[in-house]
């Protein structure tokens, strides 16, 4: 909400800059200046307005963690339980870590955040890093955890039964 509150006041003297030259009879801007600061407050007015409607959506399934942030993502990423190598919550700093908020590639991983430093941290199997931002890390970690667990869980008493299925089969 802060980089929201800056935008705001950039619209503003944008606007004051616009306008300066039609109120001033005196020493009025260049001909260009005029388009540039239109240019200048529609993007300002454009960042904000995405900025505002940013949202980030996590939603989990029998098998998979899917996840959107829109109005980048207009459809969801599916993580893979299997995928995940562990899970848990944890505080980090945005701007030191990953040089702020929204979709972030750095070196110490992905990370997806919308506002705050309360986040979920999965470390996948192929040793990449993906922090998902949440206000409940907490629940959301617990959460993932007990689908992944029971995923898990299914997986192996599907593969007993094969294997039963299998014996069985040999012996007949």
């Amino acid at each position: 909400m802060p980089l929201v509150i800056l935008f705001l006041v950039a619209i503003a003297l944008e606007g004051h800059m616009v306008f300066r030259p039609v109120l001033e009879t005196e020493d009025p801007w260049p001909t260009w200046a005029l388009p540039v600061s239109i240019a200048g407050i529609t993007i300002n007015v454009l960042v904000t307005i995405i900025l505002i409607f940013a949202k980030l959506q996590t939603r989990l399934s029998e098998s998979a963690l899917y996840m959107r942030f829109f109005p980048f993502h207009f459809s969801y990423r599916k993580i893979d339980f299997d995928t995940i190598a562990t899970v848990y919550a944890r505080s980090y700093q945005p701007l030191g870590e990953f040089g702020g908020w929204g979709i972030r590639w750095t070196p110490c991983g992905r990370a997806y955040n919308v506002s705050g430093n309360q986040g979920v941290q999965l470390e996948l199997k192929n040793g990449k890093r993906i922090l998902i931002g949440s206000q409940r890390a907490e629940e959301l970690a617990s959460l993932l955890q007990e689908a992944m667990f029971h995923a898990r869980l299914s997986s192996f008493a599907q593969d007993q039964a094969e294997t039963a299925n299998e014996s069985l089969e040999q012996a007949g």
